[in-house]
């Protein structure tokens, strides 16, 4: 556990689970590593590195299950108000504080064109796409999907 801002008495609680906490300063250290890579304000970085926990797979696994947002949509047969036939889904949103991980990889498209773009290039074309807010997915009209991407190095 990085910060003691999670505690509530003498434990930690997320959804029905309660841990007792263990102050690490690796996961401290890590945790101050990760902020400065992926938040750009010093506010964010403490924020974030103030409320790192580290839990063991099983823990995180049901987490995962129980604590993702799901909502039932359904579109309704206008002359019956009733639901359509086939009309009836569901729409999962991450919390909006997750932070996703990634790699990329940056290679020439072929190495036959003489005029072809080195990796380096690749990677700061990138970078300049990754600057801003991004809309990944769809319903942009209800602020889903609203993300930012760190590109590091």
């Amino acid at each position: 556990m990085a910060g003691d801002k999670l505690k509530a008495g003498d434990k930690v609680v997320f959804e029905d689970f309660d841990f007792k906490p263990v102050k690490d300063p690796l996961v401290s250290a890590i945790a101050q590593a990760v902020a400065f890579s992926v938040f750009a304000d010093a506010v964010d970085r403490q924020f974030f590195a103030e409320r790192v926990c580290v839990v063991h797979d099983d823990v995180m696994s049901v987490l995962l299950r129980t604590s993702m947002e799901i909502v039932a949509r359904n579109r309704l047969d206008v002359g019956t108000k009733t639901v359509a036939q086939g009309a009836l889904w569901t729409e999962e949103a991450l919390p909006i504080e997750s932070i996703l991980a990634g790699v990329v990889v940056a290679t020439p498209v072929s190495a036959k064109r003489a005029a072809a773009p080195d990796a380096g290039q690749l990677l700061e074309y990138v970078e300049k796409l990754a600057t801003g807010h991004l809309q990944i997915g769809g319903k942009a009209t209800v602020g889903r999907g609203l993300c930012r991407i760190a590109v590091v190095r």
